[in-house]
């Protein structure tokens, strides 16, 4: 009867030892699924962010182009002081026009889309 005894406790620590790995096996996939999601949300935040980006780089392009088209005037251009309401107080050029009409008024800036695509 020892050798069926001896059988028996060698098989108890077996199934003791395969309990303990089915225990270990089932944390690390808990874990995995968790690391699994973790690295969804930083592949989804990170898209987030390039779109981000995109949207600085577009705005930064249209205010660079809007203060380009500044530059073709200079401070001479502008009249400095207060505007006349009524056009018959405005002075006339050589054309004839008011002088207010002839002075270049500066560009405006792009419209440039606030809102962000969800992908």
């Amino acid at each position: 009867m020892s050798t069926i005894d001896s059988q028996i406790a060698s098989k108890q620590k077996e199934l003791e030892s395969l309990k303990k790995i089915t225990e270990l096996t089932d944390t690390m996939k808990s874990h995995l699924t968790q690391l699994s999601e973790q690295v969804k949300d930083i592949e989804t935040d990170g898209s987030r962010v390039a779109s981000i980006m995109n949207v600085w780089d577009t705005v930064t392009e249209s205010i660079s182009a809007a203060g380009l088209g500044l530059l073709r005037y200079g401070e001479d251009n502008y009249k400095v002081g207060e505007w006349q309401d009524d056009s018959a107080n405005a002075t006339q050029d050589k054309t004839g026009k008011p002088e207010q009409e002839n002075m270049p008024l500066p560009e405006g800036l792009v419209r440039v889309s606030a809102t962000t695509e969800d992908t």
